[in-house]
């Protein structure tokens, strides 16, 4: 799927259900890549991230959680709209921006 248009309007289709999809779909997999990651990058307090097609937020907050200062970029709304709610009250902030162009 190339059209920036069709992958938008299908990850816009299941924003309501990704995290539990996700989640189930790769047998937590998602998680642990996640935990991975912070342990593997280490010294993240005061480092300034950009999670650049960020979804629902998952990679960012935990991002933000080892003290990084996060911002997520998606061009789906109604992604944003999930990470935002999942981080309300955290320092990460979600923007809309297209990875593709």
């Amino acid at each position: 799927m190339s059209d920036p248009r069709a992958v938008r309007a299908m990850f816009a289709r299941i924003a309501h259900r990704y995290d539990l999809l996700n989640h189930l779909l790769s047998g937590g997999i998602d998680r642990r890549w996640r935990r991975a990651l912070v342990r593997r990058l280490g010294g993240l307090r005061g480092a300034l991230l950009v999670d650049s097609c960020c979804g629902t937020g998952d990679l960012a907050l935990a991002l933000e959680r080892a003290g990084a200062r996060v911002v997520g970029v998606d061009f789906t709304p109604q992604m944003l709209a999930r990470a935002r709610k999942k981080g309300a009250g955290r320092a990460a902030s979600f923007v809309l921006g297209d990875a593709l162009a």
